[in-house]
């Protein structure tokens, strides 16, 4: 697999990974693997879990290919980054936190997050 999705300056190359889990709750749990090239060709490998909880009607909105909000579900992420770079290297000691921004399925589809790191 080659290229694939671009985004602020940055490229997900391929092979990536996305898992979801239903649990017995409804509550969705996310497990995302890829690497990241960054503009200036350097590669920084990202994982992380989550948490995803929506209503039903929330979810029948975003089958239906309507975008969902921060506001419209409770989706958290926690990602760690590794790289060799020396460039991008502080990232090796971050936690950060994500917080889902937009959400779309079909036509469009995508998952924008705000990225923290925790200090």
């Amino acid at each position: 697999m080659g290229r694939g999705t671009a985004y602020q300056g940055k490229t997900l190359l391929g092979p990536a990974a996305d898992w979801l889990r239903v649990m017995p709750s409804g509550v969705l749990r996310l497990d995302v693997r890829g690497t990241i090239q960054t503009d200036d060709g350097e590669l920084i490998y990202v994982s992380y879990g989550g948490a995803i909880q929506c209503s039903k009607e929330q979810a029948d909105r975003l089958n239906a290919g309507e975008q969902l909000k921060a506001d419209d579900c409770y989706f958290i992420t926690a990602p760690t980054f590794q790289t060799k770079s020396d460039k991008y290297a502080w990232l090796n000691a971050v936690q950060a936190v994500g917080k889902m921004v937009s959400l779309k399925f079909g036509e469009g589809s995508h998952v924008r997050y705000n990225i923290f790191a925790i200090k």
